[in-house]
């Protein structure tokens, strides 16, 4: 199996992000979509980011992230660290006043680290090697650059003004060693 293919059909992707120009009703979560704990938690210093990750279910070809709050979720099928390619995603705006805790991913940089620490408090450190603004559905565009143990976060950028986002912001990391 290709390592990427579980990324390329950018159906796949969550539809990230609330409107910060137009208020909208959260409609209520329905029973099945549960967030549970992952034993994961992430730290990006640059962002004064500390969170623990929760995994976001696959249900009907889609990942319900809508209702993630200020929670950064990992999606299903991600490996655990250092077996595989890990995603996370997280909004960029909880609504139009309050931001998501990935509104500020653009401004990492090629070289800054993300540690990741299990529950048994192994930490593992991450370096980022790359950092894209795409198209929302041109992932494709970017997956040549994913190691196999590449860690991927992922948000809306670029809101437009009908609602709705422009682009995606993806960061990829890699394991450090």
């Amino acid at each position: 199996a290709n390592r990427t293919e579980f990324f390329l059909d950018t159906s796949d992707l969550p539809k990230t992000g609330f409107s910060a120009l137009h208020p909208q009703e959260l409609r209520s979560k329905p029973l099945n979509v549960r967030y549970e704990s992952t034993g994961l938690t992430i730290q990006i210093p640059q962002l004064s980011i500390e969170s623990k990750l929760l995994l976001v279910p696959k249900i009907s070809g889609d990942y319900p992230i809508e209702w993630l709050g200020d929670s950064i979720g990992m999606l299903e099928g991600s490996a655990q660290p250092e077996k595989g390619i890990i995603v996370l995603t997280a909004h960029n705006h909880l609504n139009t006043t309050e931001n998501g805790p990935f509104v500020a991913l653009g401004s990492l940089n090629v070289g800054d680290h993300i540690f990741l620490t299990d529950e048994k408090n192994k930490l593992f450190m991450y370096k980022i090697s790359g950092n894209y603004k795409i198209a929302a559905d041109s992932f494709s565009s970017i997956a040549g650059d994913l190691g196999e143990n590449t860690l991927v976060m992922i948000t809306c950028e670029d809101e437009a003004v009908s609602g709705g986002y422009l682009h995606r912001r993806v960061i990829f990391a890699d394991p450090l060693k």
